[in-house]
C-alpha cells in the first residue's frame, strides 16, 4: 500500500487523528477502508482533501440528521441534510472541502473506483453518483453492520465478514448508483496504455523471483514516485499489493496440484519462503494457504462424490 494509507487519508479529510479502522484487501490487491467517525459532539467542524485518487468515500449516517456539505473550488456541490441509514458518496478525483453541522456520527469507506467495479464486466468505464443523497436502506444497512469496528473474538472470522459486507457494499454501489463516464478520470496521471502493459508484463514475467519496482518504473520510462502513483491510478492498487495479490492467485492454481509443497510452491511464485507465502496469502484471503488447501480439497472431493 502507499506510505500514505487510506486511513491517514480519511483522517486528513475530517480534520482528526488517530480514527481506529481497519483494512482488507481484494483478489487484485487493491485496499479497502473503514472506518467509525464519532466527531464535535454538540458543534459543526469541517475538513479538506487536497490530493486526488481514483476512489471514492462512502459515508452513512448512523446517528442523528446531520448536514454536510461538499465544496470544490469555491463551488458548493453538495449541501442537505443526511437523514439516519443514508449514505452520500465523495468523488476524490479532485480537492474538496467538507463540512458538517452537529454531531457527526457515520461509518466511513475508504473505496477505489477499481475495486468497486471489479468483478462487473461492462461497468469498467462507469463512475459513482455523487453530490446528492443515496437513498438505499440495503446500503445503509449494510455499512451500519460493520460498525463493529473491533470484531468478534475470533479475529479471522470477522475479517472474513467484513470482506463479505464491502464486497456487498461494492455490488451495491455498481449496479444501483452507478454511471457512465464521459471521459477516462484523471488520464494525465495514470499509466499510457503502452506504460501499463509494459509493466504488467515485466511483473509477470519475473513473478517466481525478487525484483525491484524501481526497475518497473525504468521500464515505463518514470521516476519511482511518478510510477507508483500512476500504477496504483491505472490498476487500483499500489505495484507492491498488485504484485504479491497476483503471487497469491498463482499459488492457488498450483495448490491445486496435491504432489507440490507448500514450501515449493512459495518458491515458485517469487516468496522468499513458506513463512512469507503464509503471511502474505493470510492478509489477502484471511486463511491460510494450508487451510485453503484442505478447503478446496474437500470441495473438489464432494463434487466428485455428486450425482451427476
Amino acid at each position: 500500500m502507499s506510505k500514505i494509507r487510506q486511513s491517514h487519508r480519511i483522517e486528513r479529510i475530517f480534520g482528526v487523528r488517530g480514527i481506529q479502522g481497519f483494512s482488507v484487501f481484494t483478489p487484485t490487491g487493491q485496499p479497502l477502508t473503514v472506518i467509525e467517525l464519532e466527531l464535535l459532539p454538540g458543534r459543526g467542524g469541517s475538513g479538506h482533501a487536497p490530493t486526488n485518487d481514483d476512489a471514492y468515500l462512502i459515508v452513512t449516517n448512523v446517528g442523528a440528521p446531520c448536514g454536510m456539505s461538499v465544496v470544490r473550488d469555491i463551488r458548493t456541490v453538495f449541501d442537505d441534510i443526511v437523514p439516519v441509514g443514508r449514505t452520500i458518496a465523495i468523488d476524490l478525483a479532485q480537492p474538496f472541502d467538507v463540512a458538517w453541522s452537529g454531531p457527526l456520527h457515520a461509518i466511513a469507506a475508504y473505496l477505489p473506483r477499481h475495486a468497486i467495479f471489479e468483478g462487473h464486466k461492462g461497468l469498467e468505464q462507469h463512475s459513482i453518483v455523487d453530490n446528492t443523497v443515496l437513498d438505499d436502506d440495503l446500503l445503509g444497512a449494510i455499512m451500519a453492520c460493520l460498525r463493529q469496528t473491533a470484531g468478534p473474538s475470533n479475529p479471522q472470522a470477522f475479517e472474513l465478514f467484513a470482506r463479505q459486507l464491502l464486497a456487498a457494499a461494492c455490488s451495491c454501489l455498481a449496479r444501483t448508483h452507478s454511471v457512465l463516464m464521459s471521459e477516462p478520470r484523471l488520464r494525465r496521471l495514470a499509466l499510457s496504455d503502452e506504460q501499463r502493459q509494459s509493466a504488467i508484463d515485466y511483473i509477470l514475467s519475473h513473478l517466481d523471483s525478487a525484483f525491484s519496482m524501481h526497475h518497473v518504473a525504468a521500464v515505463c520510462g518514470l521516476s519511482y514516485r511518478l510510477f507508483t502513483r500512476a500504477f496504483r491510478l491505472s490498476l487500483g492498487a499500489s505495484p507492491q499489493d498488485w504484485t504479491n495479490a497476483t503471487r497469491v492467485n498463482r499459488a492457488k492454481r498450483l495448490m491445486q496440484d496435491p504432489s507440490l509443497r507448500l514450501s515449493d510452491i512459495a518458491l515458485m511464485v517469487g516468496f522468499c519462503d513458506q513463512s512469507h507465502l503464509n503471511r502474505v496469502f493470510f492478509r489477502f484471503c484471511a486463511c491460510t494457504p494450508g487451510e485453503w488447501r484442505r478447503n478446496h480439497e474437500q470441495k473438489r472431493t464432494i463434487e466428485q462424490h455428486e450425482p451427476a
